[in-house]
């Protein structure tokens, strides 16, 4: 796909991700209709739509939860780098047990702007949490946290 396309694609599935949230501030928004929007933007690439469509089906909000939909979301969502995604699939990870890729994608979801990312790094750093335990690491990415306000 050439980059015109890319920004073309961009352009389309931002619109219709739009489109879905407007759809919802309406009294009575027709979900079919709104997860139809997510859909096709979704196909186009938007990690947005990917992981509001994902919450929704991870907390059972407006659908059925389903968590195996919502890893599938949170996995698409966090590999186009949005931070919130990449939290929540680490979260989702760590109960899940899969302890090592928890770690990569809270360091992910730090270094793509989520805040809390950088305590739950310290905090796995610390505790030998799907990484080689390092205390002076954890004191690095704790101190981080309460730069940014996570902890005080």
């Amino acid at each position: 796909m050439n980059s015109s396309n890319k920004i073309n694609n961009f352009g389309e599935s931002e619109k219709l991700y739009n489109q879905a949230l407007k759809m919802m501030d309406g009294e009575r928004p027709d979900i079919s209709n709104v997860i139809n929007k997510l859909n096709q933007a979704i196909e186009l690439g938007s990690a947005q739509a990917a992981y509001a469509l994902a919450t929704w089906y991870l907390h059972g909000e407006h659908v059925d939860q389903d968590r195996k939909l919502a890893e599938e979301l949170l996995k698409f969502s966090s590999g186009k780098n949005f931070s919130d995604a990449c939290f929540d699939y680490a979260t989702l990870l760590e109960k899940e047990k899969n302890l090592d890729k928890a770690f990569e994608m809270y360091v992910k979801a730090a270094l793509y702007g989520d805040a809390d990312a950088f305590y739950e790094v310290g905090r796995m750093y610390y505790y030998g949490i799907g990484c080689v335990q390092n205390k002076d690491l954890s004191e690095v990415w704790l101190n981080k946290a309460q730069q940014l306000g996570v902890i005080d």
